[in-house]
């Protein structure tokens, strides 16, 4: 009897173990959904696309002969990048064929980009977007392609409407050019209000959470996106197992400014990627050395005579114009309407992987 009674004994306590362990197990698992229940995943489509089309190890085509190395490459990256990334909403946004409004500010703006209207199909990235289209519709991950805006300010404007930007809102309507002004006079693209009034009708329900705002990654290797880092919203840069996610201490680390001062100081630097030219003399020491001594773009203007070398005061003074509109060139508008209201976003991973989705849309 005795053993009996210890065997049911023990058979309890074993019970009692497994159900503690499952209650731990489903708390984790609460826990895991109520952060992912405010997370925001935007992917820059033609990024990730030109990545992996070129990126591949080798030409890979399907049964029939056709090239799918570039969609394969994105399929099987966005899943991975979603399953680390854990969203509860998702955006992959391409920029449109259309009318650049920075075009207006300087007509050689991306004027060193390939021209891939007459590159044979094997060579050209775009070719394989219909496909990529195609596994984007069957996975049911929306996606849309720009039509007034680049894709960067629309991303932009996910992150000032949903990710809590408010906060710098308000410094730059102080010290910054008349784009900053104008955020602080136009507010929140979404509510209409103005950034002080967002601030203060956001601040209970901030409080109510748990950081700042809604979590929110962007999957980009275009550095313009590092303006846009705060606490809530970090870069992913894809790059298989070396996948790294910037966030404040990377740039800090990297470049030694702040986030806020990346569009100031690649104003100073440029940017040949998108066929800007630096300030002469210039480079990302004393780009970096300027940022941390008066903060941002406007005070450096505004007190440029404080500088200890005569030579960076002389080339600020004579290229001040040129440095302006370098920075309205970089600078990300978060004034851009917001697409698509978050709820249409919402999406739950169904499983799928690269090779169903493939065979899916008929490409294996």
């Amino acid at each position: 009897m005795r053993e009996a009674a210890s065997g049911i004994e023990h058979k309890y306590w074993y019970t009692g173990i497994v159900s503690r362990l499952r209650l731990i197990r489903a708390k984790k698992m609460e826990y895991a959904m109520e952060k992912t229940e405010e997370k925001l995943l935007l992917v820059d489509g033609h990024n990730l696309l030109f990545q992996m089309f070129y990126g591949m190890p080798a030409r890979i085509v399907n049964r029939e002969g056709k090239a799918i190395q570039g969609t394969l490459g994105f399929v099987g990256a966005l899943l991975k990048i979603i399953r680390r990334v854990q969203p509860s909403h998702v955006a992959v946004i391409f920029d449109g064929e259309h009318e650049n409004r920075r075009r207006d500010i300087a007509e050689d703006y991306k004027a060193n980009r390939p021209d891939y209207s007459q590159a044979p199909e094997e060579e050209n990235p775009f070719s394989q977007l219909p496909d990529v289209y195609r596994a984007l519709h069957y996975m049911a991950i929306p996606y849309w392609e720009t039509r007034e805006y680049e894709a960067d300010d629309e991303i932009a404007a996910y992150v000032y409407a949903y990710g809590e930007l408010s906060e710098q809102c308000i410094a730059e309507s102080d010290s910054h050019s008349q784009t900053s002004a104008g955020c602080a006079q136009q507010g929140n693209p979404v509510t209409g209000k103005s950034c002080v009034q967002q601030e203060n009708s956001n601040a209970e329900n901030r409080r109510a959470k748990a950081g700042d705002g809604m979590q929110i990654v962007i999957s980009s290797h275009d550095s313009d996106f590092f303006q846009l880092i705060r606490e809530n919203v970090s870069i992913l840069r894809y790059r298989g197992e070396k996948t790294l996610l910037w966030d404040g201490a990377h740039i800090r680390e990297k470049l030694g400014i702040e986030p806020s001062q990346y569009a100031p100081y690649k104003a100073l630097t440029g940017d040949k990627a998108d066929n800007i030219a630096g300030i002469r003399g210039v480079g990302p020491k004393t780009a970096a050395g300027l940022m941390r001594q008066f903060g941002s773009l406007e005070e450096l203007l505004a007190h440029k005579n404080e500088i200890k070398k005569p030579s960076i005061q002389k080339v600020l003074t004579e290229a001040e114009e040129q440095l302006r509109r370098n920075y309205q060139l970089i600078r990300l508008d978060g004034r851009v309407p917001v697409p698509r209201p978050l709820e249409e976003l919402a999406w739950q991973d169904g499983g799928l992987t690269t090779t169903e989705v493939l065979a899916g849309i008929g490409l294996k």
